[in-house]
Protein backbone atom coordinates (compact mmCIF):
# COMPACT_ATOMS: atom_id res chain seq x y z
CA UNK A 1 0.00 0.00 0.00
CA UNK A 2 1.51 3.57 -1.18
CA UNK A 3 1.51 6.83 0.89
CA UNK A 4 -1.67 8.06 -1.67
CA UNK A 5 -4.30 4.74 -0.95
CA UNK A 6 -3.17 5.27 3.04
CA UNK A 7 -3.29 9.33 2.93
CA UNK A 8 -6.80 8.34 1.11
CA UNK A 9 -8.19 5.77 3.48
CA UNK A 10 -7.42 8.76 6.40
CA UNK A 11 -9.91 10.97 4.76
CA UNK A 12 -13.54 11.00 6.04
CA UNK A 13 -16.08 10.85 3.45
CA UNK A 14 -18.24 14.24 3.71
CA UNK A 15 -21.40 13.60 5.58
CA UNK A 16 -24.26 13.95 2.99
CA UNK A 17 -25.97 17.40 2.75
CA UNK A 18 -29.61 17.14 3.78
CA UNK A 19 -32.12 17.72 0.75
CA UNK A 20 -35.13 19.88 0.71
CA UNK A 21 -37.94 17.45 -0.41
CA UNK A 22 -39.83 19.84 -2.87
CA UNK A 23 -43.54 19.53 -2.76
CA UNK A 24 -45.81 20.21 -5.43
CA UNK A 25 -48.28 23.71 -4.59
CA UNK A 26 -51.36 21.51 -3.17
CA UNK A 27 -55.34 23.45 -3.86
CA UNK A 28 -57.15 24.92 -1.20
CA UNK A 29 -59.73 23.01 0.51
CA UNK A 30 -63.05 23.69 -1.41
CA UNK A 31 -65.50 25.36 0.57
CA UNK A 32 -68.71 22.53 1.14
CA UNK A 33 -71.74 23.91 0.47
CA UNK A 34 -75.08 22.48 1.24
CA UNK A 35 -78.42 22.07 -0.44
CA UNK A 36 -81.94 20.19 0.60
CA UNK A 37 -83.73 17.87 -1.32
CA UNK A 38 -87.03 16.43 -1.39
CA UNK A 39 -86.79 12.28 -0.69
CA UNK A 40 -90.90 12.32 -0.39
CA UNK A 41 -93.64 14.90 -0.78
CA UNK A 42 -96.07 15.96 1.06
CA UNK A 43 -99.19 13.50 1.52
CA UNK A 44 -101.54 15.73 3.24
CA UNK A 45 -101.92 18.52 5.53
CA UNK A 46 -100.31 16.45 8.71
CA UNK A 47 -97.48 15.09 6.31
CA UNK A 48 -94.62 17.41 5.34
CA UNK A 49 -92.91 15.00 3.34
CA UNK A 50 -89.23 14.60 3.81
CA UNK A 51 -86.30 16.43 2.77
CA UNK A 52 -82.50 15.56 3.09
CA UNK A 53 -79.61 17.66 3.76
CA UNK A 54 -76.50 17.54 0.65
CA UNK A 55 -73.19 18.31 0.67
CA UNK A 56 -71.13 19.59 -2.54
CA UNK A 57 -68.40 21.65 -3.39
CA UNK A 58 -67.73 23.65 -7.08
CA UNK A 59 -63.80 23.63 -7.86
CA UNK A 60 -62.45 24.85 -11.57
CA UNK A 61 -66.12 23.81 -13.25
CA UNK A 62 -66.73 20.82 -11.64
CA UNK A 63 -69.29 20.24 -9.22
CA UNK A 64 -68.03 17.22 -6.65
CA UNK A 65 -71.07 15.78 -4.29
CA UNK A 66 -69.53 14.95 -0.82
CA UNK A 67 -69.90 12.56 2.28
CA UNK A 68 -71.07 13.97 5.83
CA UNK A 69 -68.08 13.51 6.42
CA UNK A 70 -66.39 15.80 3.53
CA UNK A 71 -65.03 13.22 1.51
CA UNK A 72 -65.63 13.44 -2.21
CA UNK A 73 -68.16 10.51 -3.58
CA UNK A 74 -68.25 9.44 -7.07
CA UNK A 75 -70.83 11.69 -8.46
CA UNK A 76 -69.01 14.93 -10.28
CA UNK A 77 -70.18 17.25 -12.95
CA UNK A 78 -68.86 19.54 -15.19
CA UNK A 79 -70.83 22.69 -15.23
CA UNK A 80 -71.92 24.40 -18.61
CA UNK A 81 -72.38 28.06 -19.02
CA UNK A 82 -76.13 28.27 -17.65
CA UNK A 83 -75.86 25.39 -15.27
CA UNK A 84 -77.06 26.07 -11.96
CA UNK A 85 -74.71 24.54 -9.25
CA UNK A 86 -77.21 24.25 -6.08
CA UNK A 87 -80.07 23.13 -8.51
CA UNK A 88 -77.83 20.27 -9.99
CA UNK A 89 -75.81 19.58 -6.48
CA UNK A 90 -79.59 18.80 -5.55
CA UNK A 91 -80.28 16.54 -9.17
CA UNK A 92 -77.29 14.64 -8.06
CA UNK A 93 -77.21 14.30 -4.35
CA UNK A 94 -80.83 12.91 -4.56
CA UNK A 95 -79.28 10.40 -7.03
CA UNK A 96 -76.40 8.93 -4.79
CA UNK A 97 -79.03 9.18 -1.95
CA UNK A 98 -81.10 6.85 -4.06
CA UNK A 99 -78.53 4.98 -4.93
CA UNK A 100 -76.66 4.32 -1.01
CA UNK A 101 -80.01 3.50 0.20
CA UNK A 102 -80.03 0.20 -2.49
CA UNK A 103 -84.07 0.26 -2.99
CA UNK A 104 -86.56 0.93 -5.55
CA UNK A 105 -89.69 3.15 -5.10
CA UNK A 106 -91.26 1.40 -7.63
CA UNK A 107 -93.44 -0.24 -5.11
CA UNK A 108 -94.59 2.66 -2.70
CA UNK A 109 -97.48 3.56 -1.87
CA UNK A 110 -99.67 5.89 -3.46
CA UNK A 111 -101.58 8.85 -2.18
CA UNK A 112 -104.18 10.88 -4.57
CA UNK A 113 -106.10 13.71 -3.40
CA UNK A 114 -109.72 13.24 -2.88
CA UNK A 115 -111.49 13.55 -5.93
CA UNK A 116 -113.27 11.40 -9.17
CA UNK A 117 -111.64 9.90 -11.60
CA UNK A 118 -113.48 9.91 -15.09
Amino acid sequence: MGWLDSWLSDLEEPAPRPTKKIEAPREPEPEILHVWFQTRQPTGANDAGQVELGRYSVSNGVLHIHDEAGKTIGASYRLRDGDDPRQTAARLAREAWRKSRGESDFNRPLHYQGGSFA
